[in-house]
């Protein structure tokens, strides 16, 4: 056969080479020069798979001293929200009472957009109510705000976000010592995730 003629077959009708016809691992890496330029496409993924658009980080590396009340740990400026866009929150925060005893703490993401504000979750205790009588604890949470079932998270533009934390007592800190010294391994992380 000529080359015309396997062209031919191989492209039937249409004017490029069919899905099928190109064998599984046929197309690699080196062969896209390793470097995919999407910034003029649209990905499609298929349903039920987000991906974030943009993530914004805030480092905890100032103590934070317990309140009986939500009080700021960490903000997070500029944050980029468009329509149909949902917005995720991930944290993690060492937590350090002085005695023993029973000690509520509790987290809540608060925002801000001109004038308007807010807040994601119970007024009172945010997203519930952890207790520990151990005197450390390490405080995780991964959660989506635009679908969490007390007060959700629903708006688009630019916000600033507030990581909040509260305590039934004031005997202890975030990320800090007992005696509120900042040590390394008593540091924090929040993000905001949105997609």
């Amino acid at each position: 056969m000529s080359n015309a003629r396997n062209l031919a077959n191989l492209l039937g009708t249409g004017s490029t080479i069919p899905t099928a016809k190109i064998a599984d691992s046929a197309v690699t890496a080196a062969k896209l020069n390793s470097t995919l330029d999407l910034s003029s496409k649209t990905l499609t993924v298929p349903s039920g798979v987000s991906l974030f658009k943009r993530v914004y980080t805030a480092n905890i590396t100032t103590p934070q001293e317990w309140v009986n009340g939500f009080t700021t740990i960490s903000t997070l400026s500029n944050v980029v929200v468009n329509s149909g866009e949902q917005v995720y929150l991930n944290y993690i925060l060492t937590s350090r009472h002085k005695s023993s005893g029973q000690h509520h703490t509790a987290y809540r993401m608060d925002w801000q957009l001109g004038g308007t504000s807010s807040f994601v979750g119970d007024a009172n205790w945010g997203f519930g109510i952890y207790d520990d009588d151990s005197g450390h604890h390490m405080d995780v949470g991964f959660l989506n705000l635009s679908t969490w079932p007390s007060n959700p998270f629903n708006q688009t533009g630019t916000f600033t976000f507030y990581f909040k934390g509260r305590s039934s007592n004031t005997d202890g800190y975030w990320g800090a010592e007992a005696n509120g010294v900042a040590q390394g391994y008593e540091q924090g992380q929040v993000n905001v995730l949105v997609g």
